[in-house]
């Protein structure tokens, strides 16, 4: 995609969605490998989920945050200059 192009709200979206599909998937199957190497039944996979659950809400946020900064459109701190001002 051109730089010059303005993203989609569908394929921020989509962009959205995957980030955290893959982190929640990957600490699923991770979870669920350390419960078969350690025969620690539902601990290591219900631990990976909720470190899935983590970084697939870390990548989500820097994704938001990657795709401001493209467009110009930083919110954040203007929001934060309100509230210091208050």
């Amino acid at each position: 995609m051109n730089e010059d192009t303005p993203r989609s709200a569908w394929s921020a979206g989509l962009r959205y969605g995957s980030d955290f599909f893959a982190g929640v998937l990957v600490g699923t199957v991770l979870g669920f490998g350390a419960d078969a190497l350690f025969s620690s039944a539902p601990i290591g996979l219900i631990a990976g989920m909720f470190l899935g659950f983590a970084a697939g809400t870390l990548n989500v946020v820097r994704t938001a945050q990657e795709l401001n900064a493209q467009t110009g459109d930083d919110t954040s701190t203007s929001m934060q200059d309100e509230n210091r001002d208050r």
